[in-house]
């Protein structure tokens, strides 16, 4: 459409020459040749045959433009469309496999709980700071303690006898070097009996590859130490 009304344009810029050479000559007939009428009456003649044209070109310009104008209009809205349409595909796309992804999640979530809750291995969750947020029920047997009572303290709560023995510097160390640490212990459960057991400690790592939770298997170990 742009490339019409440059057309028309050049068009009407010809036809404003042809029309500055009657204004000249008509000038000219008027300073040297006294104004006469034939050729006077051509000219004009030949004036309002241009401004015809000149006319019909000024209104073929304005509806080429009005046609462009509206061609960008009706294709806008078409490609807004489109876009809307594409961008409405993408997004239920992704949702359909965020929701995949969660439900992913929230199976496996509960299949850890299940395990978590029928171990018959005691089971410690615990911050990096080896304070306690979870135990599960097999824990509490063994140790007579509840969940409420064990969380938010350190392991510590369990009062080993021969705690003085353990390096918890090696442990740490090697929490922090290799992730994992093991050893057999003898803790004082809640009502003051003594119960061996053996502690295996892995740490967890966040994406950042920092230690985020410890995980401990604690396993009663009475009959293999009888």
């Amino acid at each position: 459409h742009l490339r019409q009304a440059i057309d028309i344009w050049e068009q009407a810029d010809s036809r404003m020459d042809t029309l500055m050479q009657v204004a000249n000559a008509m000038r000219d007939e008027i300073e040297h040749g006294g104004a006469r009428p034939q050729p006077m009456a051509a000219q004009r003649d030949r004036l309002q045959q241009l401004n015809r044209e000149l006319l019909a070109l000024e209104n073929h310009f304005s509806a080429t433009l009005s046609e462009g104008a509206r061609w960008v209009r009706r294709t806008t809205w078409l490609a807004s469309i489109a876009i809307l349409m594409a961008v409405m595909g993408v997004s239920l796309v992704i949702s359909r496999q965020i929701i995949r992804s969660i439900a992913r999640s929230e199976q496996q979530t509960r299949l850890a709980a299940t395990v978590f809750a029928a171990s018959n291995d005691g089971v410690l969750i615990m911050d990096d700071h080896l304070r306690i947020l979870s135990a599960n029920a097999a824990l509490c047997r063994m140790t007579g303690y509840t969940e409420p009572e064990l969380r938010d303290h350190t392991a510590k709560i369990l009062q080993s006898i021969f705690a003085s023995e353990l390096s918890l510097q090696d442990m740490e160390t090697a929490l922090q070097e290799q992730g994992h640490w093991q050893t057999d212990i003898i803790e004082r459960r809640n009502d003051g009996a003594l119960l061996p057991l053996q502690f295996a400690i892995n740490s967890v790592n966040n994406n950042d590859g920092v230690i985020s939770h410890y995980v401990a298997i604690i396993s009663d170990i009475t009959k293999r130490k009888a």
